[in-house]
Order: structure tokens, then C-alpha cells, then sequence
């Protein structure tokens, strides 16, 4: 089954759903300023994943597996971080991947958020220009791009758009959790590059 999403820029990508019900994202890698949805925005906060509860059956449904057949290679992801509610609303991430379909999901990292005052277009829908990583645990170190904006004479404002940058270690699936401190909902924007 193939079905279009559109993601949180308002772009629409093509998916399908592979044989175990997940959500497969096709994108061009080498070329593709797409983003497609990692984590659709929600106001239920997540719960870290337990020790006993890290196993792929626990994660499987709510993977998002990307898919890198055009270059044969996974490469660099940048993750973007939205919310709605207003600016300045603040929340966690913590990101896990998988190798592959079965294998027990893998902490990549985890940290806060604070959105800015750039609109994704979207109704009361911001995106964070503050990323800050509390701690990793994966094979590369994972950067933050920041998200700063400046006015030519008065320097820098509120807003722009942070990302998450890493290696995806040849990575396939990436599950996103996140919690919000206040009245604030959290989502997130996946995308891939050689």
C-alpha cells in the first residue's frame, strides 16, 4: 500500500507499508531537502524504553525505517524538532535506531528542546531553534546545527531552525521519543543525505 504523507514544511513524500506494517519512507538521498515525519506531533508524552521493554517487538510499530536504495549507502540524517502552542515552549527527546528489522533498538541520544518564533507554515506550529544534547551513546558523535537567526544590523533574533546531526551508521530504523514540559505538543522531521 502506498499512501502520501505530508510532512511539517507542507512537502508531500511517497510511502508504503512493507510486509510487517512499517511504515517505509521513500526518499532521493543524494538529493532530497525533503523531511519526512519521525515523530507526528502529539501532546501524549512518551516513556523511555526499560530495560526489560528494549526489544524490537516493543518498538516495531513505531519505527521509521528510511530507505536508501538510490546510493546502495546509509549516510548523514539532520532531525528537526516541532511543536506547537506558542514559542519558547519547551520539552525532551531521546533518539534509538535499529540496524535492522529484529534487532533490539539502540539509544543514540537524548536531550531538551525550546521552540522558536519560526512558524513551519502550519498553524500555531513552531520549530525549535534550541537543541541540546544531554547525553550519547552511538558510534559517531551526534552534532547540534543551531538554529540561529540574524538580522543584518541588530544580530541575532528569536528563531531559526536547529537540527540533529549524525552518521546514521548505516542505520535503517529510528524511533523518536518525546515528552513536553508544559501545554506544548512535540514532533519530529527525519531526513537523509550522502
Amino acid at each position: 500500500m502506498t499512501e502520501t504523507i505530508i510532512d511539517g514544511t507542507g512537502t508531500s513524500n511517497k510511502a508504503k507499508v512493507n510486509s510487517d506494517n512499517q511504515l517505509v519512507v521513500a526518499l532521493d538521498p543524494v538529493t532530497t531537502t525533503n523531511y519526512s515525519v519521525l515523530r507526528a506531533i502529539s501532546a501524549t508524552d512518551d516513556t523511555g524504553l526499560s530495560a526489560t521493554a528494549a526489544k524490537w517487538s516493543d518498538v516495531a510499530n513505531d519505527m521509521v525505517e528510511l530507505d536508501y536504495t538510490a546510493i546502495k549507502t546509509i549516510g548523514m540524517i539532520h532531525i528537526k524538532i516541532r511543536g506547537t502552542d506558542t514559542d519558547d515552549e519547551a520539552g525532551n527527546w531521546c533518539l534509538y535506531a535499529c540496524k535492522g528489522q529484529g534487532d533490539a533498538p539502540e539509544f543514540v541520544a537524548y536531550g531538551t528542546f525550546i521552540l522558536g518564533a519560526t512558524t513551519t507554515g502550519g498553524t500555531d506550529t513552531y520549530w525549535a531553534d534550541t537543541i541540546a544534547i544531554t547525553e550519547q551513546n552511538w558510534h559517531k558523535t551526534v552534532y547540534v546545527v543551531a538554529g540561529n537567526q540574524y538580522n543584518l544590523g541588530t544580530g541575532s533574533v528569536d528563531g531559526g531552525v536547529a537540527k540533529l546531526d549524525l552518521d546514521s551508521c548505516e542505520y535503517k530504523f529510528w524511533l523518536m521519543l518525546m515528552s513536553t514540559n508544559t501545554n506544548a505538543t512535540g514532533g519530529a522531521d527525519i531526513s537523509n543525505f550522502a
